[in-house]
C-alpha cells in the first residue's frame, strides 16, 4: 500500500490556540507578547478560521478519492503539519497502522528550498528510521513548472484580469509574487531560477507581456530577497498603470500571512495611486489543482517503478 503525505506549516485549531502555534514556531520559545498581539489581530481579522488547516485535509481527501476513482485502493493520502495537529510524525505512524509500504512526500510548497520542501522532507526521513518500519520514502521534488500545475495559476491570473474594469485592463501590470528569503540573489540561486521559470510559464500561456516578479514577507535587520511587492505596485502607479493583479506562486492555499501580504495593506497602497487591485484566487482544494497534484504523484511513481 502507497501513503502519500501532504505536508505544510499548519495552522492554530482556533484563536485559543494561536499562542501555543506560534511558541510552536519558535522551538519552544515564548513569543514577546506584542508579537503576539500582533499575530493575534491578524487571524481575528479573518472573521473566519484560518483556511490552511482546513484546507489541507480537504486536499487529502480530495486526492485520495482521485486515486479510487482511477482504481487504485491501495493508496491512501493523509495531511500532515509542522507546527499544528496532525503533526507530521503522528501522521507517519497512522500511515504505518494503515499498512502502507512506501510513503510519497508531497509538501505543498512548489517552490523547493532547503529550509522549505527539503526540511519537510528530512523531517519524514528522521521520523521514519526512528519507528524502525521498512518503509521506502519517495520525495517529490521540483513540480513547479508541470503544466496542469502552470495551467491552474495561469486561469487564476485570467479571471482576475477578467475582473478588472475596462479601463483598468488597458492599462494592466501582473505582479507574481513568493516569500522572500534572507541573503541576496546570489546565495538563493535556485529558488529565483524556479521562481522566475514558473512566472515565465504562467506568463507565455496567458500571452502576457506586462509582469514582474516581486517578493513579500521580508523581515528588519537584514538583507532579504527584493524588490518588495510594496515597492513594484508603487512603481506601476508612477508608471501611470491603473490596475495590478497579484498571483502568489508560493502559496498554493491560503493562510493568514499570505491574506495579509497581498491583502487589504496593499490593496490601500495600489489605490493610493489610483490602480484597481485584484488578487488572484489560491488554488485550494479545487478540481484542477487536485488533478495536477494526481498527476505529480503519477508521473513521480512511474518513474519510481511504483505505478
Amino acid at each position: 500500500m502507497i501513503g502519500i503525505l501532504l505536508m505544510s506549516y499548519g495552522s492554530p485549531e482556533s484563536l485559543g490556540h494561536v499562542g501555543d502555534y506560534v511558541n510552536h514556531i519558535l522551538n519552544g520559545r515564548q513569543a514577546p507578547a506584542r508579537q503576539l498581539e500582533q499575530i493575534d489581530a491578524q487571524y481575528r481579522a479573518l472573521e473566519t478560521a484560518d483556511p490552511l488547516g482546513p484546507f489541507t485535509i480537504q486536499q487529502a481527501q480530495g486526492l485520495e478519492r482521485l486515486f479510487q476513482l482511477k482504481g487504485r485502493q491501495d493508496v491512501v493520502v493523509e495531511a500532515g503539519f509542522k507546527h499544528a495537529p496532525p503533526f507530521i510524525e503522528d501522521v507517519i505512524s497512522r500511515l504505518i497502522e494503515r499498512g502502507v509500504n512506501s510513503i510519497v512526500t508531497l509538501p505543498l510548497t512548489p517552490l523547493y528550498s532547503k529550509s522549505g520542501a527539503e526540511m519537510y522532507q528530512q523531517q519524514v526521513r528522521r521520523c521514519v528510521e526512528q519507528t524502525g518500519a521498512d518503509i521506502n520514502v519517495i520525495d517529490i521534488e521540483n513540480w513547479s513548472t508541470q503544466p496542469l500545475f502552470v495551467a491552474a495559476l495561469a486561469n487564476r491570473v485570467k479571471s482576475a484580469l477578467t475582473w478588472l474594469p475596462e479601463a483598468a485592463r488597458q492599462k494592466v501590470e501582473v505582479i507574481f509574487t513568493t516569500h522572500s528569503r534572507p541573503g541576496s540573489t546570489e546565495k538563493n540561486v535556485d529558488y529565483c531560477q524556479q521562481f522566475t521559470a514558473l512566472a515565465e510559464r504562467i506568463a507565455e500561456q496567458l500571452q502576457w507581456p506586462d509582469w514582474k516578479l516581486a517578493y513579500r514577507g521580508a523581515r528588519p535587520g537584514q538583507e532579504w530577497l527584493g524588490p518588495s511587492v510594496k515597492e513594484v505596485v508603487e512603481q506601476a502607479g508612477k508608471e501611470g498603470r491603473k490596475g495590478i493583479v497579484v498571483c502568489d506562486l508560493l502559496a498554493v492555499t491560503a493562510h493568514v500571512e499570505v491574506l495579509h501580504d497581498i491583502g487589504g495593506p496593499l490593496k490601500a497602497h495600489a489605490e493610493r495611486f489610483g490602480m484597481t487591485f485584484v488578487r488572484a484566487e489560491f488554488l485550494n482544494d479545487s478540481t484542477d489543482f487536485m488533478l495536477a497534484l494526481a498527476t505529480i504523484v503519477e508521473e513521480q511513481l512511474t518513474v519510481q517503478h511504483v505505478f
